[in-house]
């Protein structure tokens, strides 16, 4: 178990050393933090307060956010989401975290209907 950590936790430290290369400013890092902060904790912490909710709900939802909502900001940082989002949202320039969102709530949906919760449990 520690060393699953351990790994996740350089893992982190890679990606984020990766991204601090390749952005130009610090407001790219806050603005797409604040975005992985939202698309990556709002479930869990929803779960707390969800009977049906699963730990493998939770992971899913938990992961498949933040991986969506860092590729969601590149791509709109290229401007390549524009064509798919409405205008006012491409203009607001906060379009990455509701595809992040999005992802995560798909996530959490099939990760329900893949592994359902034990019998027993609520």
């Amino acid at each position: 178990m520690a060393s699953d950590i351990d790994s996740a936790a350089a893992a982190s430290v890679a990606v984020a050393a990766v991204f601090a290369f390749n952005t130009e400013s610090l407001w790219d890092i806050f603005y797409l933090s604040s975005g992985v902060l939202t698309t990556t904790v709002a479930f869990p912490v929803a779960a707390v307060f969800l009977p049906w909710a699963t730990p493998a709900m939770v992971t899913a939802s938990a992961a498949t956010g933040f991986l969506a909502t860092v590729v969601a900001y590149f791509l709109e940082a290229r401007g390549l989401l524009a064509a798919v989002e409405p205008g006012w949202l491409a203009a607001s320039g906060l379009g990455y975290i509701l595809w992040g969102m999005a992802a995560a709530v798909v996530a959490a949906v099939i990760a329900a209907l893949v592994a359902p919760a034990r019998a027993g449990s609520p």
